[in-house]
């Protein structure tokens, strides 16, 4: 199943095609409708936000996994590192403000700021962090999700690590139990939609 994934490298990886890979992915998402209600600033968004951002985070300080057919990725924060702000301006955050302006930014900081205290409260101690999982839909119910988790739950199991993330999609929850996921705590974006956090224990 791992031959179906790679390990991508900031100059291997393809925006194009994972960012419109990202957009099916997350097109109804509530954090995607949440940012951008409008739906075409929302698939510019998606684009660049999941297919440039997000994957300059996991280059920065984690992992990248790809799908060899450009259909999906994984997006990883390495034990001990932090989305700090230096981080996610190196990773070219500040670019948010002037491509989708001063309320949607603030949105955003109203996600980011909720997600943090959900990790923060509740994420294991020393865990790697799902940053990311999108499959465009063409491509789930083929395993390929699985795929992109697999290496760093080997790596994580040898090395006696969880592994966290949080998901605000409810029929997420069921999917992530089943690869060994429980909830582990929850927080609600004010005015808005809700996460739940979730850990793997190393098996």
């Amino acid at each position: 199943m791992e031959s179906r994934v790679r390990r991508a490298t900031v100059t291997s990886y393809d925006p194009a095609r994972l960012g419109e890979a990202m957009r099916a992915a997350f097109a109804d998402d509530s954090a995607s409708t949440f940012l951008w209600p409008d739906p075409e600033t929302r698939d510019e968004g998606l684009r660049w936000y999941y297919g440039v951002l997000v994957p300059r985070l996991g280059f920065g300080g984690g992992r990248v996994y790809v799908a060899e057919s450009g259909a999906g990725q994984s997006v990883w924060i390495a034990p001990g590192n932090g989305i700090t702000v230096p981080a996610a301006v190196r990773a070219g955050a500040l670019r948010f403000v002037s491509r989708f302006g001063v309320a949607a930014s603030l949105r955003l900081k109203r996600l980011a700021d909720t997600i943090d205290a959900l990790r923060a409260e509740a994420a294991p101690p020393g865990h790697w962090y799902l940053l990311l999982l999108g499959v465009d839909p063409e491509a789930q119910g083929t395993g390929l999700g699985e795929a992109l988790m697999a290496p760093l739950f080997e790596e994580a199991d040898v090395n006696r690590r969880a592994v966290y993330l949080e998901t605000s999609t409810p029929s997420n929850l069921p999917y992530y139990r089943r690869h060994g996921f429980e909830v582990v705590g929850e927080r609600r974006v004010p005015g808005a939609h809700r996460y739940w956090g979730m850990a793997r224990p190393p098996v």
